[in-house]
């Protein structure tokens, strides 16, 4: 079926409870061509199973390996598949309530909610009712994106060198000090470093040597259709074959490419794996109190403050424990933040990482660090001498993550903070 251009593939199945071995084998086998040969864009597999031996909660299967339940749970594993039924849904009197019904996806956010109803009838197994997710409208992104990685960071350099940190920071405080080195930083990023050009995405195009191919064994379509020569046929068929070989081998390669891309570069796979997911992780609306959704990002990042406060545990700061001071043969006294050793902590930063609240990226401070170390060094050595913070070394950027069940449930969501 196709929804707004979205192509779903809808599987039903029934497995009886005493199918063979082989019978077994064949859903497997359809299961498996559904999934990697069919060209769509969701797959939703729903149906009968009848697996009681299966709990994919714990991800344990009880029985011996390469029984038909193991060869089951593993080939949906293999798939990537996702089973969004959690409860019991078949339930007979004296018997221990099974999960028998299964909801499969080949991604996590298609189904919303999964909702377990009266049976029909005299039947003893629940109705499932669920929210398929096709798409979501796309939430703008008013943040303005800087390609670091084509900045001028000899420009940079040369601009910061004109600055006197020592007469420029004399008598005033840490946060003034931070304040003042965020924003010149802010101005030079301006100026030096490009923006991100949001541009459509180029189609997977094949080499050259490929679409040769293509044309050659379109010429020689056409010159059989001409001639109706035997021969004729034969080099049609032939380059048919050459064609398909070289589209597949260069798959492999592309497929190849990208994997090596991903070691030691786990940031790079979770992009493309969200790339590659239709549905998006975005929260657009919340349920109140009242019943009511949100209708603004505002009153639903409130919603969410107001719950995670709730939750969050109350530090006791008034009966402190009592530390034992020990003897660790040095002073505080003697703590000095020198030129070198903030050098060396520049260097070594992740490019790849990305900025903080303060929005100072990694790249920027490892490229411009010989110019970037006086200043710092003076920042970290009034902040130790002094006691004090900048108030944006306190805060943090809090993004919810969904969890599972109903997503305009405020409890269905955890947060995640980032420095």
């Amino acid at each position: 079926m196709e929804v707004d251009h979205q192509r779903l593939l809808l599987g039903l199945c029934y497995k009886s409870p005493t199918s063979t071995t082989e019978t077994d084998e064949k859903l497997l086998a359809a299961m498996e061509k559904t999934v990697l040969q069919i060209a769509t864009h969701q797959v939703l597999i729903i149906g009968d199973f009848n697996f009681p031996e299966i709990d994919y909660a714990s991800e344990h299967v009880v029985g011996r390996d390469k029984e038909s339940p193991e060869m089951f749970f593993n080939k949906t594993q293999e798939l990537c598949l996702f089973q969004h039924v959690t409860d019991a849904t078949r339930i007979r009197q004296n018997q221990t309530p099974t999960k028998l019904d299964y909801v499969f996806t080949d991604e996590k956010n298609l189904i919303e909610v999964v909702k377990y109803k009266v049976p029909f009838g005299k039947s003893d197994h629940v109705v499932l009712t669920w929210t398929l997710l096709l798409a979501i409208p796309p939430v703008p992104n008013n943040h303005v994106k800087y390609n670091y990685h084509k900045g001028d960071y000899q420009g940079i350099q040369r601009s910061l060198q004109t600055i006197q940190r020592k007469d420029r920071w004399d008598r005033i405080t840490v946060n003034v000090m931070w304040v003042d080195f965020r924003e010149v930083l802010k101005k030079v990023v301006d100026v030096y470093i490009p923006l991100k050009k949001e541009g459509k995405r180029v189609r997977n195009r094949l080499s050259n040597h490929v679409r040769r191919k293509i044309r050659e064994r379109c010429r020689a379509w056409w010159k059989y259709r001409q001639y109706r020569f035997r021969k004729k046929l034969e080099k049609y068929k032939q380059l048919m074959n050459e064609v398909n070989q070289a589209i597949r081998k260069e798959k492999d390669q592309k497929r190849k490419r990208i994997l090596a891309g991903f070691k030691n570069n786990p940031k790079r796979f979770h992009g493309y794996m969200c790339s590659k997911q239709t549905v998006k992780d975005n929260i657009t609306t919340l349920r109140k109190d009242d019943g009511e959704l949100t209708r603004t990002d505002q009153e639903t990042a409130d919603l969410l403050a107001a719950y995670f406060k709730e939750v969050y545990t109350v530090e006791d700061v008034i009966n402190l424990p009592v530390v034992i001071e020990k003897d660790l043969d040095w002073q505080d006294l003697d703590l000095n933040f020198v030129d070198t050793i903030v050098m060396e902590k520049l260097l070594k930063l992740n490019s790849d990482k990305s900025p903080g609240s303060d929005g100072i990226h990694p790249l920027l401070l490892k490229k411009c660090a010989t110019v970037l170390v006086e200043p710092l060094s003076l920042l970290f050595q009034r902040s130790f001498d002094t006691g004090t913070l900048p108030a944006d070394w306190k805060t943090a950027n809090v993004v919810p993550i969904f969890k599972k069940g109903d997503r305009t449930d405020r409890t269905n969501y955890i947060i995640v903070r980032s420095r």
